[in-house]
Parts: structure tokens; sequence; C-alpha cells
């Protein structure tokens, strides 16, 4: 999509037939279907807003322009003969999936944030597992979620999650690095609602520590 030209999908369906889908104008993916993009490219001016809509590629998806997700979903998947998919930019996602039944590389862009809103949902499956990697070997990317998670048979290395804590989940592997996963149920509560936690027992402490000093004062006037 050039640039100056725009395209609502509506609620229709793009089917890109496992070709590159590169906007440098202005596509609303509005309550449609874009299919079988290779790769999905935002170029510098342009944009792309996620809307309701639901976004399927099997390769890299890169964001150098605006990319607004509304309620959309981005979803990685198997296909066009792509074992590897990689995120470059840093993007903000309602729901961000990847899912795999043949194995896949899942690669995040050292030193870069993508952060997921409402669901994030990673799988693979026994013996062909997700593997989660930083574009520099040993060098971490950032993922931040706010939402809800979904993961299981995972291999995670050189990626830190630094909103809620993400689960590595069933089947999973830690290939290090990893800061901010953790093996087995991890709450779904962001970093901020779990400060806001933290602080409101302190104040219940504080409150009943305060109650019981009259009763301490009592006793002691009492034995005067």
């Amino acid at each position: 999509m050039g640039a100056g030209a725009g395209l609502d999908l509506g609620d229709g369906t793009l089917d890109l037939g496992c070709s590159d889908l590169v906007v440098a104008g202005t596509l609303d993916a509005a309550s449609g279907l874009i299919d079988r993009a290779l790769r999905v490219s935002i170029e510098p001016g342009g944009s792309l807003e996620g809307s309701l809509g639901t976004l399927q590629l099997a390769g890299d998806w890169s964001n150098a322009g605006s990319f607004d997700a509304g309620s959309g979903t981005l979803a990685f998947v198997d296909g066009c003969g792509q074992a590897s998919a990689t995120l470059s930019g840093q993007s903000q996602f309602a729901t961000l999936r990847a899912n795999t039944t043949s194995g896949k590389l899942l690669i995040f862009e050292a030193g870069s944030t993508q952060t997921v809103l409402d669901l994030l949902q990673l799988a693979g499956e026994a013996g062909n597992l997700l593997e989660i990697r930083s574009s520099v070997d040993g060098e971490e990317a950032f993922l931040d979620l706010q939402g809800d998670q979904s993961t299981a048979f995972l291999d995670v290395k050189d990626n830190h999650a630094v909103g809620s804590r993400i689960a590595f989940g069933l089947g999973s592997t830690d290939s290090g690095n990893t800061d901010g996963w953790a093996f087995g149920s991890v709450p779904a509560l962001p970093l901020a609602g779990l400060l806001g936690l933290a602080l409101a027992l302190l104040g219940l402490g504080a409150r009943r520590a305060g109650q019981s000093r009259p009763l301490r004062r009592s006793c002691s006037s009492i034995q005067r």
C-alpha cells in the first residue's frame, strides 16, 4: 500500500497468499481478517489500525511507522515456509498470539519492548516447542504484559518480563537470562496492581497496630 493510499477492510477478508504486506499509507483492519501474510512492514509515515480485526502472519513484523492496536489481534502462525519470525520496532498489542504445531522460532529485537495489553498467548507442542529468543544472543529483549496470559511448551532465552510475571507454562524450558518469567502459576495482576496491593496491606497493618494501642495503655493503667 503506497504512501497516500488508504483502505478500510470493513468486515472483509484480505488473503495475501503468503506475500508481504507493506503499509506506507493508511490501512484499517476494522473487523476484518488479514490472512496468510508472509511479512508485515509498517513504513515511516505509514499507519495500521488494528481496530477489531485479526492479522495472521507467518514471518516478520516490523513497525517503523504508526500502529494502533485497538482491540485487534496479531497472530503468528505456521505456514508460508517460515520457521522463524522476528518482531522489530516497539509495538503495543491488544492481543498477541504465537502458536505452532511444527516448532517455530520467535525473535524479539534486542533492547526493544513489546507491550501486550489484553492477552498474550504463546504455545508450542510437546517435541515442537515455540522458541523465544533475542535478536542478539546474550542481550535481552523486553516483554511488557499488562493483561492475561496462556503459555505452554516454550523454550525461552534472553527475554525479560517487565510487567506482569509470565509463566513458562506446561512442558517449557528456561534457557537463561529470563528475568520476570516463572514456572508454575503466576498472578495476572500487573506490576502497578501488585504495588497497590502491597500499599493497601501496609495500610491495613498500620490501622490494626493503631487500634491495638489503646488496649495496651488501658492495661497499663489497670496495673498501676
